[in-house]
C-alpha cells in the first residue's frame, strides 16, 4: 500500500477509534430511551402552557410538528387533540416530563464524563440537580423559542403598517430564526459546559455546540425527506410506522447530541496534550 494513503487510513482509524471510545452508540441508545419516554409528556406539556400563554402558540406548534415526518406528526397531532387539561393530569404530565428529561441530562452527563476521562468524580445530589435545572430549561427555552416566533409575527405585522420594501420584511424574518438559532446553540453550549466537571471556557464548547444544532436541523430536515418519499416504513410497520420513525428519529438526534459533545472533548484533550508537550 501506498506510505501515504496507509497513513491516512491510520489516521482515518485512530480518529474513528477515539470519536467512538467511551460506549458511544451504548449511550445513544441511553438517551434514546429517555428522550422517547419525556416526548410525548413533554409535547403536552408544552402544548398546555402555550396555550394558556396565546392560541397564537397553538398554531406554531402545529406548524412546528408538521416538519416532522408525516406519520410522526398524526401520531403527535391526534395524541394532542385527545388529551385531557385537567389540573392533575397536566401536574402529572409536567412531573414525568421533568423526571424522564432529568433521565436525560444525567445519561449525556455520564457521557460527557467519559469523553472527559473523568467518569465518577460528580456528587450524586450534585448531578440530579444540575440535571433538575436543566430539563426546566429545556422546556421554558421551547416555549420561548415559540414566543420569538410569535413576537416576531407581531413585529412583522406592525412593520408592514408602514409598507417597507420586500427587502426589510425578508432581513427581519430572516433575523428573527437566525435568532432563535442563537438562542438554541447558547443552550446546547450551556449543557455542554455544565455538565463536564473540567474547568471549560464557554469558546471551548462552541464548536459542538453548532454542530449539533445545524446536524440536528439538517438530518431532521433529510429524515423527514426520505421517510415522506419512500413508503417502505409504511409497508413493513403498517399502523406502527409513526411509532418506528419516531424511534428512529430520537436514535438520530441522540448521537448528534453526544458527537457533538465529543466533539468537544477532542478539542480540548488536543489541548491539554499540547500544553503538556509544551511544558515538557
Amino acid at each position: 500500500m501506498n506510505p501515504r494513503i496507509s497513513k491516512i487510513y491510520e489516521n482515518i482509524k485512530k480518529f474513528t477509534a477515539d470519536f467512538l471510545d467511551g460506549d458511544f452508540f451504548g449511550l445513544s441508545a441511553e438517551i434514546s430511551f429517555y428522550l422517547l419516554s419525556s416526548l410525548f409528556p413533554m409535547v403536552i406539556m408544552v402544548f398546555t402552557a402555550s396555550s394558556a400563554i396565546s392560541l397564537y402558540y397553538t398554531d406554531i406548534m402545529y406548524k412546528v410538528l408538521a416538519l416532522l415526518p408525516h406519520k410522526m406528526e398524526i401520531l403527535l397531532v391526534n395524541m394532542l387533540r385527545s388529551h385531557g387539561e385537567s389540573t392533575a393530569v397536566i401536574a402529572i404530565t409536567a412531573a414525568l416530563s421533568i423526571t424522564t428529561m432529568s433521565g436525560f441530562i444525567l445519561t449525556a452527563q455520564k457521557g460527557l464524563l467519559r469523553f472527559y476521562k473523568q467518569e465518577g468524580t460528580r456528587g450524586f445530589w450534585k448531578s440530579r440537580i444540575i440535571a433538575f435545572v436543566f430539563a426546566i430549561l429545556i422546556f421554558v427555552s421551547i416555549i420561548a423559542s415559540f414566543g420569538l416566533i410569535i413576537f416576531g409575527r407581531l413585529i412583522t405585522t406592525a412593520i408592514m403598517v408602514y409598507k417597507p420594501g420586500r427587502e426589510i420584511i425578508f432581513l427581519w424574518n430572516i433575523s428573527r430564526y437566525f435568532a432563535i438559532f442563537v438562542f438554541i446553540a447558547l443552550v446546547i453550549s450551556a449543557l455542554y459546559k455544565a455538565l463536564p466537571t473540567a474547568k471549560l471556557k464557554i469558546r471551548e464548547v462552541i464548536p459542538g455546540a453548532l454542530f449539533t444544532t445545524v446536524a440536528w436541523y439538517l438530518a431532521s430536515m433529510l429524515f423527514a425527506l426520505y421517510v415522506n418519499n419512500f413508503p417502505q416504513y409504511e409497508i413493513i410497520y403498517g399502523s406502527l410506522a409513526g411509532f418506528v420513525c419516531m424511534i428512529v428519529w430520537i436514535y438520530m438526534i441522540s448521537m448528534i447530541i453526544l458527537a457533538g459533545a465529543k466533539i468537544n472533548a477532542l478539542i480540548y484533550k488536543r489541548k491539554v496534550t499540547k500544553m503538556n508537550f509544551d511544558e515538557f
